[in-house]
């Protein structure tokens, strides 16, 4: 299995066990997005409805960038929007 699946797979752990507000929401996109990659590779790209707007998310850290926001936002011309980072 890729390294960046197995970091995806640690990062559900955190929300997982995760108190805040926004737990279930990411929650449920990093689960979807996991099992995207594992069917059709890392350029997959995940837009997640929330309420009328279409997201998508990912994150950095010590190892890298995770989640293909950076690309979805260049290809598509959007603009990245950081929230609260934990």
């Amino acid at each position: 299995m890729d390294n960046h699946i197995l970091l995806f797979k640690k990062r559900i752990e955190f929300y997982e066990n995760s108190t805040t507000n926004k737990k279930g929401l990411y929650f449920q996109f990093y689960t979807e997005l996991v099992k995207m990659y594992e069917l059709y590779g890392l350029k997959t790209c995940l837009l997640y409805q929330v309420g009328k707007f279409f997201e998508s998310y990912g994150f950095e850290d010590e190892y890298g960038t995770f989640g293909n926001y950076k690309d979805i936002a260049k290809l598509t011309l959007l603009k990245i929007v950081y929230g609260d980072r934990q």
